[in-house]
């Protein structure tokens, strides 16, 4: 596997599959919950740590052990038979309600009240929380709603292409994207402000905004768009493998592979580390280093890291390489830096590893299951939150194992507090 590192399996423990998409949030506030089945009488609930989102619309909120503390059934006539698209927000905690979406819309108190329900005219694929709650749905259609009352505010068809739906906001604007549109509504009326078409054939994978810049990736280009106007500022033809803006400096890195085709030759590509300058798309400095789709990488304020099949490679984000190491064993599903001190690196047989960021030695191992995808990791209150296809793991700085949940509904969306 890594150089001198070795799987401890007797750590790990294997959990039945149930395909989950997980979206992790973090919470500052926790109301009290309806009393779970034989709790102790006079004993005070532990604050709720996940709300987990069934496809049905079933609502539940965890207690910091893992134990059920409420539950909320969702509207069984309406419920949706098909499982919650895997990209896209599906629960959204803010400080006073929760809000579901499936293709019913409904809005809970903190401690598992309904507060209302709305039936949507499809499943939602997507969703995000400002001055209004809007929705993107199967079909094209997006919709307002008043968080509050649950009264429709505005709705818009017919102007976005069938497949997954990326959403950005502002305060005066809602940005949609699917397929190779985007538009911009007025995040009060709908009405469109202006609208953007990218290459035909072309389909948006991320969006969001850096002060006045909306910046957009499709599998084919990387543009920089003014966000009140709509208007082009630049674009670089190439795939973004993964990306991160330092806000400071205003210097936007990539893991890239650009394709091009010479005159009368065939298709070429070319692929590395980029530093570009986010206001006027200059590039600062480009290090060639071979990059394959499917591979994975990661970059935050603790520098660059890709995992090819056969190794490791670390990269400052001035571009100076730290270390490289060997890899042979699992593929490589997730990497993510933890803070400034480690990046964890998680495999198709659910393995994690922490390493070193300066050496990019081995600090601890855990097996989680080898039926295990992780999907997304995170770092709240000095734990390691670990969320998988199949279960969410919660493990100490140190790398043991505090708790997991292990029966969650298949296609849940997580919200962890």
């Amino acid at each position: 596997m890594f150089q001198n590192l070795k799987v401890d399996s007797s750590r790990g423990t294997v959990f039945s599959s149930v395909g989950l998409f997980l979206l992790l949030f973090l919470l500052t506030d926790c109301g009290p919950g309806t009393p779970a089945p034989n709790r102790p009488h006079g004993s005070q609930p532990l604050p709720p740590s996940a709300y987990v989102l069934s496809s049905a619309g079933d609502l539940t909120a965890y207690q910091t052990n893992g134990a059920m503390l409420w539950r909320q059934t969702g509207q069984a006539e309406n419920a949706t038979e098909s499982d919650l698209p895997p990209v896209g927000t599906h629960l959204i905690v803010a400080k006073q309600a929760l809000y579901a979406a499936t293709n019913v819309l409904s809005a809970y108190t903190r401690s598992g009240q309904v507060i209302w329900h709305q039936t949507l005219s499809a499943v939602a694929l997507n969703m995000a929380l400002g001055h209004l709650l809007y929705v993107a749905e199967e079909g094209g259609s997006v919709t307002a709603w008043n968080p509050t009352t649950g009264q429709l505010v505005w709705q818009q068809t017919g102007l976005l292409p069938v497949g997954d739906v990326v959403l950005a906001q502002d305060a005066h604007h809602l940005f949609v994207g699917g397929g190779n549109r985007l538009t911009a509504f007025d995040a009060q009326t709908g009405t469109v402000r202006w609208s953007y078409d990218g290459d035909p054939g072309e389909h948006m994978q991320q969006m969001d905004l850096h002060g006045s810049s909306l910046l957009l990736s499709t599998d084919g280009s990387l543009t920089d768009l003014d966000a009140q106007s709509g208007r082009q500022r630049w674009q670089q033809d190439t795939q973004t493998q993964a990306r991160y803006v330092d806000g400071r400096t205003g210097t936007l890195y990539t893991i890239y592979i650009d394709v091009f085709l010479p005159a009368g030759g065939q298709a070429a590509a070319s692929s590395g580390l980029r530093a570009t300058d986010l206001q006027s798309g200059n590039v600062l400095w480009q290090h060639p280093y071979p990059i394959q789709v499917g591979e994975s990488g990661t970059i935050s304020p603790a520098g660059f890291l890709w995992a090819s099949q056969t190794r490791l490679t670390s990269w400052t984000l001035q571009g100076r390489q730290r270390w490289q190491q060997p890899y042979q064993g699992a593929p490589v599903v997730q990497v993510q830096a933890l803070g400034t001190s480690s990046f964890l690196v998680s495999t198709r047989d659910g393995v994690l590893t922490d390493l070193d960021v300066q050496a990019g030695h081995q600090r601890w191992q855990q097996a989680v299951g080898s039926r295990t995808s992780v999907t997304d990791i995170r770092v709240h209150s000095s734990l390691i939150w670990v969320i998988s296809t199949d279960a969410l793991h919660v493990l100490t700085p140190a790398g043991d194992k505090q708790w997991a949940l292990e029966t969650l509904p298949a296609s849940a969306a997580v919200a962890l507090a």
